[in-house]
Order: structure tokens, then C-alpha cells, then sequence
């Protein structure tokens, strides 16, 4: 669906995504976040958030036992964290046990905290690699979402609806202007 959103007319790059709403605790404090699991290179070419680094890099390479976060500046001040920290995050979805359903938690590690310049996105969000949102969040190799740039933002209504065709039944697609009423 990436390669088929890039092709199509108006559209600049697409990335997938995986969102999950979680606890994320640090030192001495806890919030809810939302969690977005992205491939940063193609993220990079939807925006430029990953530019935005106020403290250490936007690499989210999975290759130690704790997979890397990034955090935004709000965040990591209310949860008392710096780059290099760990965090636990934890996922209310879970496996079903005899006990009900147990939750799942991991703990990452902070490699870099971004400065969006939008409090809400600062404040309440959080990224990790594609693979390592999909491990805690259970989901499979599967993407919840595949995000669009569009070269003309004022297109976005008729790019959103061939990209439904594109994609066929059973796919939905939703602008920024629907997002931001």
C-alpha cells in the first residue's frame, strides 16, 4: 500500500505507522502517552520531526537487548528522564492467561529527545522503531496506518479519495482537515 500511496498523484512520500495509546514510566513519574512505531527513513521523508532533535539523535536502530525511544521535550521534563534513561512502557493489550488478560510492558532506552515546537505532540507522544511498537503492541507485522505528504495540502480531499480507491475495500482514508475540525 506504501509503494501504491506513492504513486499516486499529489503524493510525495507515505510512510507506515503503528499507534498504541500506554503507561510510560520513568524515574519518579508516570503519564499516558501515544506511542508511534515508524521506519525513520521513511518518516524523514514525511516531515521533518526527526530534524527536530533537542537532545541526542533520532536513531532508532534495534540493536541491543532494550530497543531505543524517542521522547518529546515535555514528555522527558514531566518524567524526569534525560537521553540515556530507561523507561518501561506498558500495553494494556496483552495475552489472555487463565488469570484474564496480562498486560505487557518493555522497558526502552531514551536516545534522543525532539523539540516539535506543537505542546500536545511533546507532551504526549512517543517513537520507537516500526518492529519494536509491533512487538509490545502484539500486532503482527502489520501497520495500523500508512501516513500521506501531499505536495498541495489543499488537495488533500481529492487525494484522499483516490487513495480509497487505490486501496480497495475495506480501507479508509482521513485528512488533516477531518483530523483538525
Amino acid at each position: 500500500l506504501v509503494a501504491t500511496a506513492e504513486r499516486t498523484p499529489g503524493v510525495i512520500a507515505a510512510a507506515p505507522a503503528v499507534y498504541g495509546k500506554m503507561l510510560i514510566t520513568g524515574s519518579r513519574q508516570s503519564d499516558g502517552i501515544v506511542l508511534k512505531g515508524i521506519v525513520p527513513k521513511m518518516e524523514a521523508r514525511m516531515g521533518s520531526l526527526l530534524d527536530h532533535m533537542k537532545e541526542g539523535s533520532a536513531n532508532l536502530d534495534d540493536t541491543g537487548e532494550i530497543p531505543p525511544i524517542l521522547l518529546g521535550k515535555e514528555l522527558a521534563a514531566t518524567l524526569a528522564v534525560r537521553t540515556g534513561d530507561t523507561v518501561t512502557l506498558t500495553s494494556p493489550r496483552g495475552r489472555l492467561s487463565p488469570m484474564g488478560p496480562m498486560t505487557r510492558y518493555q522497558a526502552f532506552k531514551v536516545v534522543g529527545i525532539f523539540d516539535s515546537g506543537f505542546y500536545e505532540l511533546d507532551a504526549q507522544w512517543a517513537l520507537t522503531s516500526l518492529a519494536a511498537a509491533q512487538k509490545l503492541l502484539i500486532t503482527g507485522d502489520v501497520a495500523s496506518s500508512i501516513g500521506v505528504r501531499a505536495g498541495d495540502p489543499d488537495r488533500a480531499e481529492e487525494i484522499a479519495a483516490a487513495l480509497k480507491r487505490e486501496a480497495g475495500p475495506g480501507f479508509g482514508a482521513v485528512t488533516w482537515m477531518e483530523q483538525n475540525r
